[in-house]
């Protein structure tokens, strides 16, 4: 199950020190229900089949809103304190264990080739942009002011449905670093990645950070 495709968070970097996201311009922008989940969870079927040819699994992408805020709140010590209806619906398909793609939230580590740039917190899916910080291209060797970085923050978990053990879990965080290729053409960051692309480029980091920790989260079972 992923409950993580509900929303992209734009995150707008402002001139302070510290770690309280607050203090940055967050722009919260609505995903078609259920659309990116739906993607989601194929590849995380692909991860478990990887492992496990034999393995059977049912893909579940919710779209009710109540589901996709508040979900650190779910895992505390062992156990997974999911909404009753909810561990009843999956119990009801047949299945005994949980593989559960959601949220996190954790502070900025955003990928550069110098090292890791970003303050504050972030948490699930979006675009973390920087207008200030100047910035030297290597591939085409000119220097542009501000980045922009697609991120994931997530936690991908293994959850016993019988009594809600947390048998294995890892908590993600992927992310790149982009500088704009023409500022001439074009000074701001956000354009870094086209409209149409940011998406796929988010879908793209999902994809690295499932294939990676599946067989890690799966092998105690």
């Amino acid at each position: 199950m992923s409950l993580i495709g509900d929303e992209m968070v734009n995150v707008m970097e402002a001139n302070t020190v510290g770690s309280n996201l607050s203090q940055h311009q967050r722009t919260r922008v609505a995903l078609a229900p259920g659309a990116l989940d739906t993607a989601i969870v194929k590849l995380m079927r692909n991860a478990v089949l990887g492992g496990d040819p034999k393995a059977r699994t049912t893909l579940v992408a919710p779209t009710e809103a109540t589901l996709f805020q508040g979900h650190d709140l779910w895992f505390s010590g062992d156990r997974a304190r999911l909404p009753n209806d909810v561990i009843k619906d999956l119990r009801a398909t047949g299945a005994t264990h949980l593989l559960l793609l959601s949220k996190h939230r954790s502070d900025a580590w955003l990928q550069a080739t110098h090292g890791n740039l970003g303050v504050g917190q972030l948490e699930g899916l979006g675009y973390y942009v920087n207008h200030t910080e100047e910035m030297f291209n290597q591939q085409t060797l000119v220097n542009a002011r501000g980045w922009l970085a697609p991120y994931a923050h997530l936690r991908l978990a293994l959850i016993d449905l019988e009594d809600g053990r947390i048998l294995a879990q890892q908590r993600l965080r992927a992310s790149r670093v982009l500088v704009n290729t023409r500022p001439d053409v074009d000074p701001s960051p956000w354009n870094a990645v086209p409209n149409e692309k940011k998406l796929s480029v988010l879908l793209d980091l999902v994809h690295q950070a499932v294939d990676e920790a599946v067989p890690k989260v799966m092998a105690p079972s």
